[in-house]
């Protein structure tokens, strides 16, 4: 029933960040840390059955969708503080569970994966964000180079790029701009 409760107010933490912040930094840092402190909860549920740890590294995947690198590693310290706090009040007798057999190496061995996977996540999240960048980028070229009234309108060729592939395509057009300049003359 406590477990429950507890689920229940970390669903209604999680809407609430939703909504207030519609996919704002408030989301991308605080819905990570609420959904590993759901896993938290699924692990003490589970009466830290080592099943139960998988979610880590399921919902770390997760956290990916946004397409941010700060979601990883909040997701990630959420969890880290987790188990290091559990770990210790479960030794102390105090209720809550973390693992089936608590101790710090098991902590640091937790960490240590969660790391290797952060890490590999982080490095994902950044090519993810350059090539969604990239495609916003030629896509935008890609409806403006036709012109309301059918003929090719240049001037998306000299709009500001940041992309690597959106840069060589403007200079593309550039090349196509001047020679059609220069068939015209």
């Amino acid at each position: 029933l406590l477990a429950a409760a507890a689920g229940a107010a970390l669903v209604g933490l999680a809407v609430a960040i939703a909504m207030v912040s519609r996919g704002g930094t408030a989301s991308v840092l605080g819905l990570p840390v609420v959904g590993m402190a759901m896993v938290g909860l699924l692990i003490h549920a589970a009466r830290g059955q080592a099943e139960a740890h998988f979610a880590v590294f399921a919902f770390l995947a997760a956290c990916t969708v946004y397409r941010r690198w700060e979601s990883v590693v909040a997701g990630a310290a959420a969890i880290a503080v987790h188990h290091l706090v559990f770990n210790q009040l479960q030794q102390w007798g105090w209720g809550p569970i973390c693992f089936t057999e608590p101790g710090l190496m098991r902590v640091v061995e937790h960490a240590l994966y969660v790391v290797a996977e952060a890490a590999i996540l982080v490095m994902l999240t950044v090519q993810a964000r350059q090539a969604f960048q990239a495609s916003e980028e030629l896509t935008r070229i890609a409806e403006g180079i036709i012109g309301r009234d059918g003929s090719i309108d240049f001037t998306v060729a000299h709009r500001a790029a940041s992309a690597g592939p959106t840069q060589r395509l403007q200079q593309a057009l550039h090349h196509v701009e001047k020679a059609l300049a220069e068939v015209k003359l």
